[in-house]
């Protein structure tokens, strides 16, 4: 055996190397690209689900958040997850969010819970926006409405300081502004004819408010704490109040009522610091009346659940 041919005896025997063609690779590379999409869409879910805490509705294909449990900024509401459509917001779903700047709500949302977006937590929500083919809600600036915008829902508390209401809003909802302390300035329209419960609760940078004259009712604590608030003129189209509508306005110190006023609910002017007037206008009754507030009390049956 000659030298040559020792070493190609005791040589390790090698595998030839495959070549692999271009098609191949092409697939591979498709086959790893296909797997990470896979991989993205099945933990898409999972990053749903731990932004929010859901319940299934009656129906047993619909959900509703309850709550919110995420970290804050932008948050967008899913229009479905794990197979199911996402049609409700809770009440409270938003209360006890810390850090949440803009929502923007999905076009599948048909049902939005009292308060969903209003607490004293909620203090970083600039701007509401909601998909333009909802068919239940729509926005405006960041404001929150109906479809048909002819009932304020929400306004974020840092998108409002000096705030007009549109023209088309006829009701201003419960807890519409709540803790929007940057308020300072409201103008309610001529269209609007009630204002709801706890509307400008919490408001305390709120100093000046001007209410039309097609407004008819207003809800309890509807100007609860406002304690900047000097001053208020009522219209004589508005016939009632709730309770504690202005419990705890430590300077206002002037409210004049309007003539037609039928209705006054308990604590209506509770912890009033200062004295203040009241023209009631012209009563039901044979005499015409001017009532006086006393540390927080007006001296009548009439201001203490009292009605006419």
């Amino acid at each position: 055996m000659d030298t040559q041919q020792f070493h190609r005896a005791s040589a390790p025997s090698q595998p030839p190397t495959p070549r692999q063609s271009p098609r191949i690779h092409q697939r591979l590379r498709r086959h790893t690209c296909a797997s990470w999409i896979l991989l993205l869409l099945l933990a898409l879910p999972a990053v749903v689900q731990a932004q929010f805490d859901f319940t299934t509705n009656s129906d047993g294909i619909t959900l509703t958040i309850n709550k919110y449990t995420g970290s804050g900024g932008d948050v967008t509401i899913p229009d479905t997850t794990n197979g199911l459509s996402v049609t409700g917001i809770g009440t409270n779903a938003f209360s006890y969010s810390l850090g949440v700047t803009n929502v923007t709500i999905a076009y599948s949302i048909t049902n939005i819970g009292a308060s969903a977006f209003a607490a004293s937590r909620f203090a970083g929500l600039r701007t509401i926006t909601v998909d333009t083919n909802n068919s239940a809600y729509s926005s405006l600036d960041g404001v929150l409405f109906d479809k048909n915008q002819t009932t304020l829902i929400q306004c974020p508390l840092r998108n409002c300081k000096s705030y007009v209401i549109p023209d088309s809003v006829t009701c201003v909802g419960d807890d519409a502004f709540h803790n929007c302390a940057w308020l300072t300035n409201i103008t309610i329209g001529n269209i609007v004819t009630s204002i709801g419960s706890s509307t400008f609760y919490l408001c305390s940078g709120l100093t000046n408010i001007v209410i039309g004259n097609s407004v008819t009712s207003i809800g309890s604590n509807a100007f609860y704490y406002c304690t900047n608030l000097v001053a208020l003129t009522i219209p004589d189209s508005v016939t009632s109040f709730g309770s504690s509508t202005f419990y705890s306005c430590y300077k206002l110190t002037s409210v004049t009522l309007g003539t037609n006023v039928t209705s006054i609910g308990s604590d209506v002017t509770s912890l009033f610091r200062a004295t203040c007037s009241v023209g009631l206008g012209r009563t039901k009754g044979p005499d015409d009346e001017r009532q006086t507030i006393y540390d927080g009390r007006i001296d009548s049956h009439f201001a203490r659940g009292g009605s006419r």
